[in-house]
């Protein structure tokens, strides 16, 4: 089989003066009203399925790939929505009382991004502050004085636990997992 002749490199470009176009950008060009071009069946679907305002009906486009079908519903859908008032931004957060449940916030649209934003911001200053809460001189010293009264308060609740365990003839023992109780030997009633 003979090679190919190679092509010169002037023939693998033509240059096109833009002064020789009649406009200065493609956004001076009229919109054609038809994306799919030689198929009004298609079309006028399409304008039908979009026009239908009921939940539970959705549009099915069947070709080959690449004809472009995506594309023409993309293009309509987004011509009717400029003719739509702009719908309401909904929020999903946290539901602190059923966890799997979360609940809705319906906002003005644009909001929830504002929201958003809002609550990160908060987060993070209730995070500064509550590091700085818990960091102070003052909140050390509540805390130790806290811990000792529990201590405290532990020891003469125990206390009273090995006064009436041994008035029950029960031995109060501390191990390594804690305070177990056994029954005490007891000076009468040998063999």
């Amino acid at each position: 089989m003979p090679l190919p002749t190679p092509l010169p490199p002037e023939a693998l470009y033509h240059a096109c003066s833009p002064t020789t176009l009649p406009f200065a950008t493609t956004a001076e060009l009229p919109a054609t009203a038809e994306v799919i071009i030689g198929q009004p069946r298609a079309v006028e679907a399409i304008r039908f399925g979009i026009g239908i305002q009921h939940e539970g009906y959705n549009l099915f486009a069947l070709g080959r790939n690449g004809v472009g079908k995506a594309t023409a519903v993309t293009h309509f859908l987004h011509r009717k929505a400029e003719q739509e008032p702009t719908p309401d931004d909904w929020c999903y957060v946290n539901n602190f009382s059923q966890t799997h449940q979360p609940r809705t916030l319906r906002l003005a649209a644009g909001q929830a991004a504002v929201f958003a934003q809002t609550i990160k911001k908060l987060v993070a200053d209730l995070q500064t502050s509550l590091m700085a809460a818990f960091s102070s001189e003052e909140h050390q010293r509540q805390r130790t004085t806290l811990q000792q009264q529990l201590a405290q308060r532990e020891g003469q609740v125990l206390e009273e636990v090995k006064r009436q365990a041994k008035a029950q003839n029960i031995a109060v023992i501390h191990t390594p997992q804690g305070v177990a109780f056994a029954p005490c030997a007891t000076a009468s009633g040998g063999a």
